[in-house]
């Protein structure tokens, strides 16, 4: 309900950190929240291509500038390739950049609202922002662990991967492919966060867990550098600036042993037809966020459900390097030596030196040849032409650089492997650290 008092006035610090915090998350965050409404993966096409067109341009011109303020303002050229890495160049000149716009935005607003004693409707409106930023974003990971499909299973490649030559993050990878219960604790705990932020009388408790949840995957980007550093600090960020208003009457339950008062949760403005419109808004945003994570993690768990159809562990029969052909002896260092097939189509070649080579392969969908590629960001890629003779067998005709290689490979049983078959003992009588 409306209160019948005015809001008291603010001070000065309090005003001028609004203004801060406001330009900053609405300059990092946006399009966020509106994606998981307007880019909704059940939306027709019709529906939700007009919202695509408008952020497609909105990234494209805010990338643009921020290409332009890295060559004048920071001296380095950005070339902006999608890697799924967070922590790019690019997002490291987006950081000072949108710090020194927020510090500008902030002193004009504050030289034209010198009369304005407090921003309570807009600090309001900015929590409302905030909660469903971070309620969105949680969701999402939450979900993409429950279902699993971020971490996975452990890959065969990484099965077969000497352990030392992981690299920090590939073994946070496997550590959390390992156990499926674990992961979808993990997930289940960042999804609930994320569906408190989207009530007042949650928010709270959600943003707490979302603190505690966050803090560890924080800690987890930066040891095992996991190129999200950036975005989850300011997930983290974004949900103990939630916690500010309930701060003092936390300390005082938790700390202090006193008596807490509540907290008047309403918004500023309730009642009549603003009151019924934005609690369908408030619907209709929740229903879109979940059914879209929903709709695309199971689309997503059909496709990892289905392993390559060359799966498999391969041993190098022959290979013969521009007609010649080659033993397999510790001499000839870049003979190929055994070839593994992952789940989705990934190939690592292991060598006589021990070295690695990566390919991909590539399934022409109208005549189904199979060709082996030598993934290349600036050039024509190398490749192989696969055949496969019987189910046991595979043979690869290509080129790598200036070498014509011709290779013939025979299929092996995979071996057990413990990570995925030890299982769980209630009883041990010793520990089993292999």
């Amino acid at each position: 309900m409306e209160t019948s008092s005015a809001p008291a006035p603010w001070s000065l610090a309090s005003r001028v950190a609004f203004r801060f915090a406001c330009i900053y998350f609405l300059l990092y965050s946006f399009p966020q929240p509106l994606n998981a409404l307007f880019g909704a993966s059940f939306l027709p096409s019709w529906a939700s291509t007009p919202w695509e067109k408008l952020s497609g341009w909105y990234d494209s011109g805010s990338n643009a500038f921020f290409i332009w303020v890295g060559k004048h303002c920071f001296g380095v050229n950005i070339e902006i390739v999608p890697t799924g890495s967070g922590d790019t160049l690019l997002a490291y000149v987006q950081l000072p950049t949108m710090l020194a716009l927020a510090l500008i935005g902030t002193l004009v607003w504050s030289l034209l609202a010198r009369k304005v004693t407090e921003h309570a409707r807009a600090y309001d409106r900015l929590r409302v922002f905030v909660r469903y930023v971070v309620g969105v974003t949680m969701l999402s990971y939450g979900l993409y662990k429950v279902f699993p499909l971020q971490f996975g299973t452990p890959r065969l490649d990484r099965l077969m991967e000497p352990y030392g030559e992981s690299s920090p993050m590939g073994i946070l990878w496997t550590f959390m492919a390992a156990s499926v219960p674990y992961t979808f604790f993990g997930g289940f705990m960042e999804a609930l966060g994320g569906v408190l932020l989207f009530w007042r009388r949650t928010t709270t408790l959600g943003a707490l867990i979302a603190i505690a949840v966050m803090t560890n995957v924080v800690m987890m980007n930066f040891c095992y550098d996991v190129p999200v550093k950036l975005y989850s600090a300011h997930i983290l960020l974004m949900a103990a600036f939630l916690v500010l208003p309930d701060a003092r009457r936390l300390l005082d339950l938790l700390i202090f042993n006193r008596p807490t008062a509540p907290r008047d949760l309403a918004p500023p403005l309730a009642g009549g037809i603003w009151s019924t419109t934005r609690v369908v808004l408030k619907y209709v945003f929740i229903l879109s966020a979940v059914a879209s994570q929903v709709v695309t993690c199971m689309k997503d768990s059909r496709m990892t459900d289905q392993k390559h159809e060359l799966y498999g562990l391969y041993e190098v029969e022959d290979f013969s390097r521009n007609g010649t052909s080659e033993e397999a002896t510790l001499a000839n260092k870049t003979r190929w030596r055994s070839l593994t097939v992952n789940e989705w189509g990934g190939v690592w070649v292991r060598k006589m030196d021990d070295t690695k080579l990566f390919l991909r392969v590539t399934t022409d969908e109208k005549t189904k040849a199979m060709t082996f590629t030598v993934p290349k960001a600036m050039a024509t890629p190398d490749s192989f032409a696969c055949t496969k003779p019987d189910d046991e067998h595979l043979a690869l005709e290509g080129k790598i650089a200036e070498d014509a290689l011709v290779v013939k490979l025979k299929k092996l049983p995979l071996p057990e492997f413990q990570l995925v078959t030890r299982g769980f003992h209630w009883i041990q009588q010793f520990p089993y650290n292999r």
